[in-house]
């Protein structure tokens, strides 16, 4: 299993997402945050699961409507 590590400007850009959404429903950030996070658990363990990025070697992406996570493999 790989360790996925969240950038500082990831974690920013999800706290504000979650904090957009939370206007409007506290149970329905939390829900996005739980799958949302439930996605980068599976990038750890199947890390090839997500598609290529064309011109970006080694960046891959999966979605979760509607938010692209983008991410890099480093197999050392």
């Amino acid at each position: 299993m790989y360790e996925v590590i969240i950038s500082p400007r990831a974690r920013h850009d999800l706290l504000e997402i979650l904090d957009y959404i939370g206007d409007d429903s506290a149970a329905a950030a939390e829900r996005f945050s739980d799958a949302l996070l439930a996605h980068t658990e599976l990038i750890g363990e199947f890390p090839h699961m997500g598609e290529p990025i064309d011109g970006r070697r080694g960046v891959r992406k999966v979605l979760h409507t509607p938010v692209r996570i983008y991410y890099r493999i480093d197999e050392e």
